[in-house]
């Protein structure tokens, strides 16, 4: 991607960024450390930017690919973007909540979104991932990639203002 398409990314990521910034970490590891904190660039909003570094390394333990994951939702490579939206594209319904797991183009009503910005209205479950919260950076990353479509792989979503995007 071209500099300055990576420069635009930058600041829609940092526009979009929502919640309060706790200063706590992203590690697996438990706490509110600031151990595991996603550096300021996190990468690109795109999916397999996120299952790299965060579904896989901060959900696929529990999401894992058996026949009962935690949540009835697999996170692992090759199977989570199926199970957030569904075959259709349009979002899987989440199975605690009215939501889908990802209505494209809407991070407020995606229940993975609510999962990680804080708990879910009653009945949701707790906030995920359990024991640590994710970074403002990664939040933003899921965010972003939500709000831009939710395309698959390495898409990325049209430019606004008429440019072209670059998604490799």
């Amino acid at each position: 991607m071209k500099a300055a398409g990576w420069a635009g990314m930058a600041l829609v990521m940092a526009a979009v960024a929502c919640g309060p910034t706790t200063g706590s970490g992203g590690s697996s590891s438990g706490g509110d450390s600031d151990a595991g904190t996603a550096a300021p660039d996190a990468g690109p909003p795109t999916f397999n930017n996120i299952q790299a570094t965060i579904f896989t390394p901060e959900c696929a333990d529990c999401h894992d690919g058996s026949a009962n994951p935690a949540g009835q939702l697999s996170l692992v490579a090759g199977a989570a973007y199926q199970a957030l939206l569904g075959p259709d594209g349009q979002g899987a319904n989440a199975i605690k909540s009215d939501f889908p797991q990802v209505k494209p183009g809407v991070p407020e009503e995606s229940f993975l979104y609510i999962k990680v910005v804080d708990r879910p209205p009653s009945g949701g479950g707790s906030r995920m991932p359990i024991g640590t919260r994710l970074s403002d950076e990664r939040i933003a990353l899921i965010r972003a990639w939500i709000a831009g479509g939710a395309l698959p792989g390495d898409q990325l979503p049209a430019p606004r203002d008429g440019g072209v995007a670059d998604g490799g």
